[in-house]
């Protein structure tokens, strides 16, 4: 029996041709489907790490802005810095500081310096650094929680009436400033980045050894290893928690802020369970690590 050429061209495909074919989609599409899962995990590090990295240097540069600033004068009792080993009461963070200090800072009287009847005088001004788990926008909601960086500034004139010559051996900057200004830290103005996880202050403070020669010791406020639980800049002597006699008549040179940023991702993590900080494996594949080394005037 012959078959006419429009019979033929009537055939369809046979069950091994479309198998075949159905064999080579899928393989086009899991390639495509690899690809654009790469991509789209390559875009979201890249974003995460640029957004890690914005935090970090609003934190950073701010901080540097005022430490390069920092006021201490030896011919005046009274105490300049304080440092304090204070971690946040929720979120899981295992290492932060609450840091109060005098600075000439830039940005005193909202940065009308030297216009009449906002500049009220005066250049030394008061500043106090403290790490919050809160929802940074709508204050004691927990659905948006994160780590809240806060920064407060006490201008110049009000500096001067309650807090330079305010301190002494039973009144500490941080307990003075505390009573004074606490309770504005979390305004909404004082707000400067979120997501930073922990962050250590590493004070380099030039000692004289027994030889006479001068050494730097390493200082940091930490919860580990040799780390303190306060450290204070006084008119004549550097004070520590526990305390060591070789660093009262040292110089504090230098400070180094190293800080850790979590991505988006874990902070949402955090919210539901925050043994999670806890894991260092998690913690090390969820965030991003900065340093800076920040010179300070001598006293």
């Amino acid at each position: 029996m012959k078959i006419s050429p429009k019979a033929a061209l009537h055939r369809g495909f046979t069950i091994l041709e479309l198998m075949v074919a159905m064999a080579i989609t899928a393989i086009i599409v899991g390639v495509l489907v690899t690809i654009t899962g790469t991509a789209i995990d390559t875009w979201n590090n890249s974003r995460n790490e640029l957004r890690a990295a914005r935090q970090a240097e609003a934190m950073i540069n701010i901080m540097t802005r005022d430490l390069e600033s920092l006021v201490v004068r030896s011919d005046r009792p009274q105490e300049w810095l304080s440092t304090i080993l204070e971690t946040p009461t929720d979120g899981g963070s295992t290492n932060a500081a609450r840091m109060i200090f005098f600075t000439a800072a830039t940005d005193r009287y909202d940065g009308q310096i030297g216009v009449q009847g906002q500049d009220l005088g005066g250049d030394i001004s008061c500043v106090g650094y403290r790490l919050d788990w809160k929802d940074p926008v709508a204050a004691g909601t927990q659905e948006f929680e994160t780590f809240v960086l806060n920064r407060h500034i006490v201008n110049p004139d009000q500096t001067f009436q309650n807090l330079l010559g305010a301190t002494d051996d039973a009144n500490t900057l941080d307990s003075v400033y505390t009573a004074a200004y606490g309770g504005l830290m979390d305004q909404d103005r004082n707000f400067v980045c979120e997501n930073i996880f922990q962050f250590t202050m590493v004070f380099h403070v030039d000692v004289v050894d027994a030889g006479g020669n001068v050494v730097t010791e390493m200082v940091s406020v930490s919860p580990s290893g040799n780390g303190k639980t306060s450290l204070r800049v006084q008119h004549n002597a550097i004070k520590t928690l526990p305390a060591e006699a070789n660093l009262e008549n040292g110089v504090l040179t230098a400070v180094e802020i190293s800080l850790t940023v979590l991505t988006d991702t874990a902070i949402a993590q955090l919210r539901g369970n925050n043994a999670l900080a806890e894991n260092s494996d998690w913690v090390s594949a969820n965030s991003y690590s900065f340093s800076r080394l920040v010179q300070v005037p001598r006293k």
